[in-house]
């Protein structure tokens, strides 16, 4: 049987393009501390690649007041547009040099990201990015974000392409296992290499440390 040749390429945002994760941690714990809500680093660190909604009901469960979790969340976002404003909040090394592969090579390129539109929008349009993409899915065109599939199955939909012909990019084992979910190879590039685990979805093709490498590998990818 032929191996499909890749013909499209599937980018998370949060973490993967942009380094929105590192500003996060420390806007949720600024957050926290305006309405001195207690909470541990290590739970914060657990909702990388999480949706909203997924985040919210642990929140809820700490502030037992719903009100409360949404003016956190609110605190969040005014500080990490802040961050964003000064310059704080950065593209992950290599990003743009792998929009700029993928592009010059003619594949189909996609984004599907966890994050909602409005948000979503605004970070692309920050760093200029947008115009690299073919197709488009936030996490409020679906009915569950990721771990669930729903994000890239609207992907497959919306890049016209084989799903065995296109190749994830994830940094998170949420977003592996969402891709895993819709059958879709991945390339893991992990936060931190050292917390990768013995065990991971049998779709992750790849785990490399950096975008850098990543590319090397798709470029590899792309002769076979």
């Amino acid at each position: 049987m032929t191996k499909a040749k890749i013909a499209g390429v599937i980018f998370d945002m949060d973490g993967c393009l942009v380094d929105t994760e590192t500003v996060y941690k420390i806007a949720w714990k600024q957050a926290f501390e305006k309405y001195a809500v207690a909470i541990s680093p290590a739970v914060i660190d657990s909702w990388v690649g999480l949706g909203w909604d997924i985040i919210a009901k642990e929140i809820d469960q700490l502030t037992q007041i719903p009100q409360l979790t949404q003016a956190i969340r609110q605190a969040r976002e005014l500080i990490f547009f802040q961050m964003m404003s000064e310059g704080l909040v950065k593209l992950m090394p290599g990003a743009l040099d792998m929009l700029e592969f993928v592009t010059s090579k003619q594949l189909v390129v996609g984004l599907a990201s966890s994050t909602f539109q409005e948000k979503g929008q605004r970070i692309l349009a920050h760093f200029e990015l947008t115009a690299y993409f073919d197709f488009i899915v936030f996490g409020d065109e679906v009915a569950q974000r990721k771990p669930e599939a729903d994000i890239y199955l609207k992907a497959i939909e919306k890049s016209g392409v084989a799903p065995e012909e296109l190749i994830v990019f994830e940094d998170s084992l949420t977003g592996c296992e969402a891709a895993k979910k819709a059958e879709l190879q991945t390339i893991w590039v992990p936060e931190a290499m050292a917390k990768i685990s013995e065990s991971y979805p049998e779709t992750i093709c790849q785990v490399v440390p950096s975008m850098a490498k990543g590319q090397k590998v798709l470029a590899r990818m792309l002769k076979e």
